[in-house]
């Protein structure tokens, strides 16, 4: 079975620390689908990997998506295929879980989106770590799996939605180490055997806060991307395994979701054992800011503020971070620097913009929804700035 992964070249550090933890469990050299020139080129260099070229498309996350789920459903028509995300982290051996599961599709589970199938299942099927063994059933799901997807942009979605209007029934099924749902579901008169796996085993949580996890695909928020591939690398590279170490949620985790907790937990080792970046004092400011922590977050923005920050999401995390402490004029400052710069992307903008709106800088706000028309498309940055040119500058003591 070759396990497949996706990559463009924003993702090459991510990459590295997932075939460092993962490659010696994958049983065979890595097929990655790479993206984009850079990430070809990349990979093309690695021993151990077999780096393929994506077809041609657009840069959106939502091309991403389509570009790459071309590249499964052509690999799935080959052979039986394992797709893992670059941050599903192979912990333990999942082949004799997978072996277990007679299934055409395997799939891991969250619950998040769509919440709706989501509200009617009690879990959705997770994009993030699956496998499909060749056959009838698996080519009918891709099928109808890509119709779905050229329409909703998102191959998660499209799948839980596709499943949920063709009538899925879930029934529980022992495996080993847990308790899966299976369902047999009508596509187009063929019939598709699916099994969700336990999440205990195959989880969404952090490595470092799920002992008994077999893949560990934590949720990576996007605001502290770098952060989190700082982190893990880290206790990678101090204990041989992203899951050397184990951190509990203790107070943390009655102020924080379970997770945040033991990230707030792994950050501080980290910070405390390495000469840790601006990206990863932000990351623990805007986690302490969450608890009500004012004296801990404003420490660890002042690290932040004599590290420097270096690109356009720490900007934002200090900026919203300081807002948060009522340092109003220090807040304006580090989001307005937002502006002009070449990694602004307009999701970040349009957080950015809101909030300088918020603390009643109209005219800062306005200027960043004019930079994001340069920086991401004209037709959004102008009707960002719309959004601001109106207003007026809210009088503040």
């Amino acid at each position: 079975m070759r396990v497949i992964t996706a990559v463009n070249h924003g993702y090459l550090d991510l990459l590295d620390v997932w075939l460092r933890q993962s490659a010696p469990l994958l049983g065979g050299p890595p097929v990655v689908c790479c993206m984009d020139a850079g990430a070809l080129e990349h990979c093309g260099s690695l021993p151990g990997v077999e780096a393929l070229a994506a077809p041609d498309g657009g840069r959106s996350r939502q091309a991403f998506w389509l570009r790459r789920f071309d590249m499964l459903e052509r690999l799935a028509a080959e052979g039986d295929i394992a797709h893992s995300d670059a941050d599903a982290f192979w912990l333990a051996d999942p082949w004799p879980l997978i072996d277990a599961v007679d299934a055409d599709l395997v799939f891991s589970r969250e619950f998040g989106v769509p919440r709706r199938v989501g509200a009617a299942w009690g879990f959705v099927l997770c994009c993030g770590f699956f496998v499909a063994r060749a056959g009838e059933g698996t080519r009918a799901l891709f099928r109808a799996w890509r119709k779905a997807t050229r329409r909703r942009l998102d191959d998660q979605i499209a799948l839980n939605e596709l499943l949920h209007g063709a009538g899925a029934r879930w029934r529980r099924e022992a495996v080993p180490g847990g308790e899966a749902s299976r369902c047999t579901v009508d596509i187009v008169g063929t019939p598709v055997s699916i099994v969700a796996l336990p999440h205990v085993l195959i989880t969404r949580e952090p490595p470092f806060g799920a002992p008994d996890a077999l893949v560990a695909h934590p949720y990576f928020e996007r605001q502290f991307f770098r952060s989190y591939v700082a982190l893990h690398g880290g206790l990678l590279a101090a204990t041989g395994s992203v899951a050397g170490l184990h951190f509990e949620a203790g107070p943390a985790g009655d102020l924080l979701k379970p997770r945040d907790a033991a990230t707030f937990h792994a950050l501080r080792w980290f910070v405390r054992r390495e000469p840790a970046a601006a990206v990863n004092w932000a990351h623990l400011g805007a986690l302490q800011v969450r608890m009500g922590d004012r004296s801990g977050a404003a420490d660890s923005f002042a690290r932040v503020l004599e590290h420097g920050a270096d690109d356009s999401w720490t900007l934002f995390t200090l900026g919203t971070g300081l807002a948060a402490l009522g340092r109003r004029s220090e807040a304006v400052d580090a989001l307005s620097r937002l502006a002009g710069r070449h990694d602004l992307e307009f999701e970040l903008a349009r957080k950015a913009a809101a909030t300088l709106a918020g603390l009643g800088a109209i005219s800062s706000a306005a200027a960043l929804a004019a930079s994001a028309g340069r920086a991401v498309g004209l037709a959004g940055g102008l009707t960002l700035a719309a959004r601001y040119a109106s207003r007026k500058p809210v009088a503040r003591v």
